[in-house]
């Protein structure tokens, strides 16, 4: 029977830069963008242990049940006894993936062309849809942040800037609208990055789960017949609801 590995003692969350609750994918990318920063090659030989210390990190947090096992050492040489709750962005153990919507390749410019222009034509109900959608994969994204080069941070933030300025302020506001539509604009501008960093199946969960808010919302048929008090609303707003 082989022998069961030490548990590290250094703090491997610290070590990829990341929180205690990181879903599957931030630990991948984290490793990665970590290792193309620290390898050997790049950083010199002296980047060598530093390099080891990324991997070991990456090969405890990655596994499920070496992770539990980290996890409760942890927990144990910081006093805390409580179980600790994981948020729901990602299941620990990776699950099978998630069908993936397949569409004709465009080219990007083009398709972040269309989707902004989209955004400009949602309609009240497409709005409601948006209002109710699924957006914990928001966490995903800020955590991943801070491994993006600049190029891809610099799209990040145009993006974010050309949304808002096609949504009414109280739409903006709307805190699942806004990060609804905000991570299929992330999965746009993102989607090169992701695919280096990820491989399946997590890429097509991470894909899925940033365009699941606004592939449910948009052009779908509407909720049923439009009441008084909706009908006046929207003509007000200057968006109209299609019959369907």
């Amino acid at each position: 029977m082989p022998t069961r590995p030490i548990v590290p003692s250094e703090d491997l969350y610290a070590r990829l830069e990341v929180a205690p609750d990181a879903s599957f994918e931030t630990i991948e990318i984290a490793w990665r963008s970590l290792l193309k920063r620290h390898h050997p090659d790049i950083a010199g030989a002296e980047a060598l242990e530093l390099a080891k210390r990324i991997n070991v990190a990456h090969d405890w947090l990655r596994d499920p049940g070496l992770r539990e096992r980290y996890d409760q050492e942890r927990r144990r040489r910081n006093g805390h006894l409580r179980r600790q709750t994981f948020r729901s962005w990602e299941p620990a153990r990776p699950a099978p993936p998630s069908p993936v919507h397949r569409h004709t390749p465009v080219d990007p410019a083009t398709a972040l062309r269309r989707f902004l222009d989209r955004v400009g034509r949602l309609t009240q109900d497409e709005l409601d849809r948006l209002s109710v959608a699924e957006t914990n994969s928001i966490a995903f994204l800020a955590s991943v942040r801070r491994f993006l080069p600049p190029e891809r941070l610099a799209a990040v933030g145009a993006v974010e800037t050309a949304v808002r300025s096609r949504l009414r302020p109280a739409d903006w506001a709307n805190t699942p609208i806004r990060d609804a539509i905000l991570a299929a604009a992330h999965e746009l501008v993102l989607g090169g990055f992701l695919d280096d960093n990820l491989a399946e199946p997590s890429r097509g969960r991470a894909r899925d789960r940033l365009m699941r808010g606004w592939e449910a919302a948009i052009d779908q048929p509407r909720y049923g017949p439009t009441p008084a008090w909706s009908a006046g609303s929207s003509s007000g707003s200057g968006r109209s609801t299609p019959l369907t």
